[in-house]
């Protein structure tokens, strides 16, 4: 299991941690707080569990340790980040420079 654990504060407001794919790609269950970019999209795909205290984080670690296969959860993973590989995030954020370039040129 693996945590992702930040304090909710200014200093985290627009933290994106890369660990989170990370960890999904290993296999790894994630716990984490609440980061924006931990819940949406990993979170709103119930592929990360969200725990807003320490009794939900304690009950999401007690279900993932009771869960006896993992093979569904890991199929949906695998299909997620298919589509997040960091060729894919270059490609896209080229895209959206280029695209600003050209609406630059064109003012």
């Amino acid at each position: 299991m693996a945590l992702v654990l930040f304090a909710l504060n200014e200093s985290t407001e627009f933290i994106s941690p890369t660990k989170t794919p990370e960890y999904l790609a290993a296999g790894l269950p994630v716990i984490s707080t609440r980061i924006k970019d931990v819940v949406n999209p990993y979170g709103d795909a119930d592929l990360v569990y969200i725990a807003d205290d320490a009794e939900t984080f304690i009950k999401h670690a007690e279900t993932e340790l009771d869960k006896k296969s993992r093979e569904e959860w890991l199929m949906q993973v695998d299909e997620f980040l298919s589509d997040n590989s960091w060729d894919h995030t270059f490609d896209k954020m080229s895209k959206l420079i280029n695209n600003l370039k050209i609406q630059v040129v064109h003012v």
